[in-house]
């Protein structure tokens, strides 16, 4: 697969997932990344190592990078009331030199941290993973959501890591990305959706009152409508 230069941007949509092999042990972290969801709540990034790990989350709209260096967990936020679920494009960047830890949204807004302990290797074994974890279960940081949005111009460690995976894609493990920004998520209500992967799904968080109700759709298979589709429920 070609690098495309003007288009860096991958679409993860909720079960997608980026998963790069890489080892490596360093004293200093530079992760760099463009983000735009709509989701409040998501994994973004992941550098795990058999103990040591760099996690770079949504929670609550708002951006925290957990890491440990050995000597424990330490967490950096983003400044408060800084919300980065708002479907725009934000720019983030982490930047670790041994103990001292600094966290920049949009060049504008800095956060800073210093870490614990006397060691500050950050020890890689596992490699990076992006928008979820797959099937990777060695370290577990919890329940995690996957994320569904848009990421552009990763950069780990000076890795671009959407380069290295379309350069050599038999390196990665890749599932159900787009390699492009995709219109679907800020396109208005009455626009078409794809399913591109088996299994996957629709699911509605309103449920359907106890006396029944309808759905109502267009399908698409194979290019041919099948139009006015309506799935009638009764209780």
């Amino acid at each position: 697969m070609d690098y495309i230069d003007d288009i860096a941007a991958a679409s993860f949509f909720g079960a997608s997932y980026v998963s790069l092999p890489l080892q490596e042990a360093r004293s200093s972290t530079e992760i760099s990344m463009r983000l735009k969801t709509h989701r409040s709540d998501a994994l973004l990034l992941l550098a795990a190592g058999t103990t040591d790990y760099c996690l770079v989350v949504l929670e609550g709209g708002a951006l925290r990078v957990r890491i440990n260096l050995g000597a424990g967990e330490s967490e950096l936020s983003s400044p408060p009331r800084l919300r980065l679920d708002d479907l725009l494009w934000h720019d983030v960047r982490i930047s670790r030199s041994t103990a001292e830890m600094s966290l920049t949204i949009d060049n504008i807004h800095t956060t800073r941290l210093t870490l614990p302990g006397r060691f500050h290797e950050l020890n890689i074994h596992y490699g990076v993973f992006l928008g979820g974890m797959g099937d990777f279960t060695e370290v577990f940081l919890g329940l995690l959501d996957n994320f569904r949005g848009c990421l552009d111009q990763v950069v780990y460690n000076g890795l671009e890591v959407f380069r290295e995976v379309q350069e050599d894609p038999k390196s990665a493990d890749v599932y159900a990305v787009e390699w492009e920004c995709s219109d679907e998520f800020d396109a208005p209500a009455d626009t078409a959706i794809s399913f591109i992967k088996q299994g996957a799904y629709v699911a509605f968080q309103d449920s359907l009152p106890r006396t029944g109700g309808s759905i109502r759709m267009e399908v698409d298979r194979d290019s041919s409508w099948i139009r006015e589709t309506e799935l009638s429920v009764s209780t």
